[in-house]
């Protein structure tokens, strides 16, 4: 990537975030809360409900902020919730995807 003098390289061009969404089974939550507590980007809130064991569960306040990352899956007690990463344009998950720097991509366009 080429840069001018003084300017840090950014790879913010050819990395794309990954987005996902998250998935609740309602009746497994017991509203402990700590999905919410842990979500980097703050998607969850409690919800003003309550499930049929009488606990407020937690809804998507913000799905457009979900970046797939799972914390809220890997610190759920009861499993109650897990998140999926959405399919691309391309059609691959977010583990399929390989990222090569376009300058690789033009070098070896070159060479064919």
């Amino acid at each position: 990537m080429k840069t001018k003098k003084n300017q840090v390289s950014s790879d913010f061009e050819i990395i794309k975030v990954p987005k996902g969404k998250m998935r609740l089974l309602k009746e497994r939550c017991k509203g402990c809360s700590f999905c919410i507590e842990f979500c980097p980007k703050k998607v969850l809130e409690l919800s003003p409900e309550y499930n049929l064991k009488g606990y407020h569960f937690p809804e998507v306040t913000r799905p457009e902020d979900c970046i797939a990352c799972n914390f809220c899956g890997v610190i759920c007690p009861d499993f109650a919730v897990y998140c999926e990463a959405d399919l691309s344009p391309t059609g691959k998950t977010k583990d399929e995807k390989t990222v090569e720097p376009k300058e690789k991509k033009a070098k070896s366009k070159n060479n064919d």
